[in-house]
């Protein structure tokens, strides 16, 4: 672990799941925010911002339902069942 000034340790950075990178890209695609999309699915915004950002994102198969219906994709298209595709 990396110290900084003052000798606190630096809290390494952690990259988002793929999930989460993904589901980033297709709101943004679809032009929705956060809270747009979170009006559509009845998901919170916070989480849906931690879902985008956290690297050990785990949704729910209904809370990939509820984002694929409200980004007009499909399931897969948020997590591919081929791995090839990640």
């Amino acid at each position: 672990m990396l110290l900084m000034g003052k000798g606190k340790p630096e809290k390494p950075k952690l990259r988002p799941t793929a999930f989460g990178v993904r589901l980033q890209s297709l709101r943004l695609a679809a032009g929705m925010t956060q809270l747009e999309l979170g009006e559509a699915t009845g998901i919170g915004r916070g989480a849906l911002a931690k879902l985008e950002a956290s690297p050990s994102a785990n949704p729910t198969i209904e809370t990939v339902r509820k984002l694929a219906v409200a980004l007009g994709c499909t399931p897969n298209d948020l997590i591919p069942l081929d791995e090839s595709a990640a």
